[in-house]
């Protein structure tokens, strides 16, 4: 497992800690170089794409129940009479005892509430119901060799499910441990206020997440012995302090994932703290020994305790310090930050550490966000300053960057962004350097003609297209003009992302979304223009041979739709 902390490390130069200890070597996560190509997800005990209600092939029918496989839901009406237990059957039966990570959205609901388990053998109900239109990861485990994935709908309900996903949760955290930890306020752990919905909830199923706090509103538990329990990652993540949701979290996990092997998995510890301080007796005050650090430690500890071998704090991220903000306390601030740095590294090993530009939409020169900002910048390794420490980077905030109207919290559009930096650093501190171009695709499937992508698709698609024709293509369905559409996809050959009129096959009424794609790794970022013919699909299209992964599949229709 990789264990991530929040704090920075930059690279160059390697200025010594206070001055005159030697810098120190870098961590590696999977050897000394980039893995070959991406992590494999887990399996999804849950057929696709049934488990996306993009086919109703598996599922129990029921009354007042509808399953629209055009808009991927499940969808009851209301009618229905008594409580009803909607089932699927599994790839591969439960395992008792073993304990599993069950993912579901209800976009929409009237009335009514569904919940979410194994069904028999063994029946048991992950993490609570679904009560409001929001997204949810829970934990259950499993007490008996159950042969179903299950929805309870109680009688009356008028709601929408949108996808349902299992995954072995003890089966994740056998491997490697890499533990990505942090030191982080409400910047780092979000702030969206629950039962905010996220529209484009997606899980991670790479990565875990452990809480430190029981939200039960969103599944999250802490156990009898006061550790949290395991469970998968999502993003946005709406289990990291029972009055707060979002945040950077989801997208960074998603990106760390990206330079992972198959042997270790991401282990991310989400703090549970909304605001606090360092100094004087504050929550991160190890000192004063602070509630926060207190426990955050205590946690890393267990996990390395229980890590398969090789197991490490693989990083930890620090987004901190609006509450330590003014003029006599910035330079005490970053005093303690670094000295907090050094006395963890000599107990857990060299971690790298990220640093992320503290909230305060006003950080104009002279004002006390300035100051703290700038005092944190000192502890960055190319900053050129004597209080620098080795293997720590400073992230700034962009220019202009999305704000909540409070005018503290970044918004959650930043927070995605911000997540990503924070993975890219957390990489290229582990691994030196960037992720170099191009990679195989040693798993890919092959794929029939006109392989239809739906927005529910989150997970990794990879494809050999073959047939006779020239070319082949993967599509989505129609979307409306102004829809956003957001994917990575990695090629070993040329690939086109585009607007096609009909079936996509010939070069008239075709419009290219973004400039031809070469062999190699590429993000999609796009809003989908005007056009005057419903027959207008969206294509990925390239040539005989060519493998094609799709992955991190988003998409946002416009306002109001």
């Amino acid at each position: 497992m990789f264990i991530g902390l929040g704090l920075g490390l930059g690279m160059l130069p390697a200025i010594a800690a206070d001055g005159n200890a030697p810098p120190i070597a870098a961590r590696r996560l999977s050897g000394d170089t980039w893995p070959a190509q991406p992590q494999a997800y887990p399996l999804n005990l849950v057929p696709q794409p049934s488990g996306e209600f993009g086919s109703a092939a598996g599922w129990s029918a029921h009354a007042g129940l509808t399953i629209d496989t055009a808009a991927g839901l499940a969808r009851w009406n209301g009618t229905s009479t008594g409580q009803q237990s909607f089932q699927i059957a599994m790839a591969q039966p439960a395992v008792a005892g073993r304990d599993y990570s069950f993912a579901a959205s209800v976009p929409r609901r009237a009335a009514g509430q569904a919940s979410m388990g194994f069904g028999t053998p063994g029946a048991v109900t992950a993490g609570g119901v679904l009560a409001a239109a929001r997204s949810r990861v829970g934990r259950v485990r499993a007490t008996g060799a159950s042969l179903s994935a299950r929805f309870l709908i109680n009688a009356g309900a008028d709601l929408d499910l949108d996808h349902l996903r299992v995954y072995d949760t003890t089966a994740l955290m056998g491997k490697i441990l890499r533990i990505f930890a942090g030191i982080k306020q409400s910047n780092g752990n979000g702030a969206e206020a629950t039962p905010t919905p996220f529209n484009f909830f997606t899980p991670e199923p790479r990565a875990i997440m452990i809480p430190m706090a029981a939200n039960p509103t969103f599944g999250a538990e802490i156990d009898e012995n006061g550790h949290g329990r395991p469970m998968i990652a999502c993003d946005p993540m709406p289990h990291q302090t029972p009055n707060s949701g979002g945040g950077p979290g989801g997208a960074f996990c998603k990106k760390v994932c990206e330079g992972l092997s198959d042997d270790e998995v991401m282990v991310f510890l989400c703090s549970a703290w909304a605001g606090g301080a360092m100094l004087d007796g504050g929550v991160w005050d190890r000192d004063a020994g602070g509630a926060a650090i207190v426990a955050m430690e205590r946690e890393v500890d267990y996990l390395l305790g229980i890590g398969a071998p090789g197991s490490n704090v693989a990083h930890v991220g620090v987004c901190q310090g609006e509450g330590d903000r003014g003029l006599d306390k910035a330079p005490r601030h970053r005093q303690k930050l670094a000295r907090t740095i050094t006395e963890l590294r000599a107990k857990w090993g060299d971690f790298p550490v990220t640093i992320m530009e503290i909230g305060g939409a006003d950080n104009s020169p002279g004002s006390i966000t300035d100051l703290m900002i700038q005092e944190q910048k000192k502890l960055a390794s190319n900053s050129g300053d004597p209080a620098a420490l080795p293997f720590c980077e400073y992230i700034p905030r962009r220019l202009n960057a999305g704000f909540r109207p409070d005018g503290t919290h970044y918004d959650q559009t930043e927070q995605e962004i911000r997540g990503e930096q924070e993975g890219a650093s957390a990489l290229r501190l582990n691994y030196g350097a960037e992720r170099p171009t191009g990679f195989a695709l040693s798993d890919a499937a092959i794929a029939p003609f006109g392989v239809t992508i739906t927005e529910q698709w989150a997970e990794a698609l990879s494809f050999v297209f073959q047939g006779s024709d020239p070319r082949r293509r993967i599509a989505w369905p129609i979307l409306p003009a102004g829809t956003r559409v957001r994917c990575k996809v990695a090629t070993s050959g040329a690939l086109y992302f585009r607007l096609s009129v009909g079936d996509g096959l010939g070069p008239s009424g075709t419009v290219d979304l973004v400039p031809m794609m070469n062999a190699g790794n590429h993000e999609i970022d796009v809003i989908i223009p005007p056009y005057t013919t419903s027959t207008h699909m969206g294509f990925l299209i390239t040539t005989l041979g060519t493998q094609v992964r799709v992955s991190d599949w988003k998409v946002d229709l416009p306002q109001g739709l």
